[in-house]
This record gives structure tokens, sequence and C-alpha cells, in this order.
């Protein structure tokens, strides 16, 4: 018939200390460029994409050349390969849409050429993947900053 739930015990429960409270979950940072609210990405030093494909594009205009001999990597299908940033080719001005262009080659000997968006990518990721890189150690150019 009509049975009554009893209050819960408060002599029979544990008590919920400030100590034994939950941890809160880690924090994901934002950029840290200033008043940008986006979030950093691995692989980019600390920016989020946007500000990590600027900051390739800014010292690529002013110096293409200075990406030669830097460790890239790329994914195909499921699969990463490393490759090595071995020309730059300026973009031509009277061109009506000029592209600068970085050629790739790939250890497996492949070789494509990237535009600074894909460039920025590459460098992005091999800075994620930089431990599985078979020729991190051996390589003469660090991927620094970008």
């Amino acid at each position: 018939p009509g049975s009554k739930r009893k209050a819960p015990s408060q002599s029979g429960s544990p008590s919920k200390s400030p100590t034994s409270a939950k941890k809160p979950k880690s924090v994901r940072e934002t950029c840290t460029v200033a008043n940008c609210t986006k979030m950093w990405q691995p692989g980019t030093n600390g920016v989020c994409l946007r500000h990590w494909t600027g900051q390739v594009k800014i010292k690529a205009e002013a110096n293409g050349a200075s990406y030669k001999d830097m460790r890239v990597a790329k994914t195909f299908g499921s699969d990463v390969y490393f490759g090595t940033v071995k020309g730059y080719f300026a973009a031509d001005k009277e061109d009506p849409k000029p592209v600068a262009l970085w050629n790739v080659v790939y250890d497996d000997g492949d070789e494509e050429d990237l535009n600074v968006r894909e460039l920025a990518g590459a460098l992005r990721l091999r800075n994620q993947k930089k431990k599985k890189d078979p020729k991190a150690t051996s390589s003469g150019k660090s991927n620094g900053g970008n």
C-alpha cells in the first residue's frame, strides 16, 4: 500500500570535505596572441591555426628561401610521410594571382610543391609528429618557431 521513503541518514554518510572534492578538468589554453580567444593547437607553439598560418605567411613572404632544408610532414590516407623542403619558387608579381611555392621531397622519393597555406600545415604536422620523424636528429635545420 502506501510506502514512505526514509530520509537519508546524516550519520551514516561520509562527509564531503573540500580536500576530497573533484579536481577541475584541465583547461585548454587560448592563443597567446593578444585578444585572441581561439584555442591553441598542438604543433603551433601556443597559437591558434589562424595566427600560425599568418606567422608562416609573413615569414615566407619576407624570405621564402629560409624554409629550405626544413622538415615537414603530410598525411596521405591514414599514413604520415616526412619530407624536406628542397626549393623555393617566388611568386611572379606579374601574375594576376601570384603564388609562391615550396618544393618538398618526401623520404620515399615522391615530391610536390606546396603553397604557403599547405606549407604551414605541413610544418605544424611535423612539429606534432617530430618524435616519429626518422630524420629528426640528422636534419640540419630546426623547425623552431615556425
